[in-house]
């Protein structure tokens, strides 16, 4: 399925301690650059290959996209309840692995799907949302998905329609 949307996923990659990618990304939030961060990041490790955990390849990506303190940041104890609270929301949630995709509406979560679905899966969720939104609130701004949120999560941005 990623071929086919124009990835090129590396299924050798290795898994890393995750915590300072969120972290740094954290950061990179507050000085409005998340989506940027967010989409380098996810090109190196999910199809370079690059290590979550490596310092040195996230600091690279930070001052890349113009993150400003990264190196002090990730040496403090900046973020990490941050990151923890995010993770036991996501438990919560139901979310146990990444990608996945979280589809909301006014703030009201519709449903969650899982990178690993089948292409099916991902038709039958996109069918069901219209239904899941009282007729009242749709709007003609996007006329497949109204003012539906769509969030990727996996270092994506949140993207709306």
């Amino acid at each position: 399925m990623g071929k086919e949307a124009g990835y090129s996923f590396n299924m050798d990659v290795k898994l890393s301690d995750t915590m300072d990618s969120h972290r740094i990304y954290l950061l990179a939030e507050k000085q409005d650059l998340g989506e940027p961060l967010a989409e380098e990041v996810s090109r190196r490790y999910f199809e370079d290959g690059a290590l979550l955990a490596d310092r040195r390849m996230l600091l690279d990506v930070a001052r890349s996209v113009g993150v400003t303190g990264g190196e002090e940041y990730l040496d403090s104890e900046n973020g990490y309840e941050d990151v923890r609270a995010s993770l036991r929301e996501a438990q919560r949630m139901g979310i146990h692995s990444i990608p996945v995709f979280i589809f909301q509406y006014a703030g009201e979560v519709l449903k969650i799907t899982h990178g690993s679905s089948s292409i099916q899966e991902f038709e039958q969720v996109l069918r069901e949302l219209p239904g899941l939104i009282s007729k009242q609130k749709q709007s003609d701004k996007c006329p497949y998905l109204p003012n539906v949120e769509a969030s990727f999560i996996g270092f994506l941005p949140t993207t709306s329609c």
